[in-house]
């Protein structure tokens, strides 16, 4: 385990974790077009190992209880061409003395578009768009737990097949949003690439 200003020091006890998870789901197809899938779950971890602000450098071990709600919307078109996944997580995660859980985002909402289509120039294309927000969380911001920022981040992908190969113009992270996660560690803002991929037989 390791203390935070770097330097490490072994655990006096370690105890493996122990959990238990009880698990709900509902799939209903509300036509031959539109899905919806929703999943209820409550959990409980034991014995989990977690950064201590004692000064003696040694991690601590808590409990954790969990529990959330996870929904999502599926929408396809009749030829099957596109398809719009909307997603929702709501969730709590706590620690034994009823603080929340580092790192652990309550609210989490996504959408996932895919779509084929034919162009009159260069024939078909595939294109892939998904958005993702993650709501605020507590973190350790140098000596103190405080929360940190939520993030939305967006992505998009063309991609097309000829002569063999896969090629791909891919954006990550579109808007050039600034972000760290977790907190100290400040993750890619955003980027370009062209892709070639190739299947050998």
């Amino acid at each position: 385990s390791s203390y935070y200003n770097g330097s490490f020091k072994a655990m006096k006890t370690t105890k493996p974790e122990k959990s238990l998870t009880r698990e709900f789901s509902i799939n209903y197809d509300l036509s031959k077009n539109i899905s919806f899938q929703t999943v209820a779950y409550e959990g409980r971890v034991e014995d989990v190992l977690n950064r201590s602000n004692s000064s003696g450098g040694y991690n601590e071990t808590i409990d954790i209880t969990q529990e959330g709600l996870e929904n999502s919307f599926t929408f396809k078109d009749k030829s099957q061409s596109q398809r719009l996944t909307l997603s929702n997580t709501l969730s709590k995660s706590r620690e034994g003395n009823g603080r929340p859980q580092l790192r652990r985002p309550e609210k989490q909402f996504a959408a996932k578009y895919t779509k084929k289509f034919l162009t009159s120039y260069i024939g078909p294309l595939s294109l892939n768009y998904d958005y993702r927000h993650v709501g605020k969380a507590e973190d350790w911001v140098g000596y103190y737990r405080e929360d940190v920022d939520s993030t939305d981040i967006m992505n998009l992908s063309l991609s097309k097949e000829a002569f063999g190969l896969k090629f791909s113009l891919n954006i990550t992270n579109i808007t050039d949003e600034k972000y760290q996660r977790p907190y100290g560690y400040a993750q890619e803002g955003r980027r370009i690439g062209l892709l070639f991929r190739s299947k050998f037989r």
